[in-house]
């Protein structure tokens, strides 16, 4: 009788140890500058670096195509949801949403 409902108790608790922590990690930075008349939102999602940092690297590469090392940017493209994407080395990523 109560089989089925423990059985989707557990599913669902597994279903939740499964997601990846750095979803639960993103920390968001807020609103760059205007860039061309748009404002980004920038999310932190491995890291963690002072947001004020962060939307200076991404407001840079937006407006100028430049990054300064150790960081790298790239536009997303394609299928990516998002419009840009920033790294510095392996420990620090940051993603960069146009508005919706």
């Amino acid at each position: 009788m109560f089989r089925p409902l423990i059985v989707g108790a557990l599913c669902a608790l597994a279903g939740l140890m499964l997601t990846p922590a750095s979803h639960a990690a993103t920390r968001a930075c807020g609103l760059t500058a205007r860039i061309d008349g748009v404002r980004y939102d920038v999310r932190e999602t491995r890291g963690n670096v002072a947001c004020r940092t962060v939307k200076r690297v991404v407001t840079t590469f937006l407006r100028d195509d430049e990054v300064a090392s150790p960081w790298t940017c790239f536009r997303g493209h394609g299928a990516s949801p998002y419009a840009a994407s920033c790294a510095r080395g392996k420990s620090v990523v940051v993603r960069v949403y146009a508005p919706t």
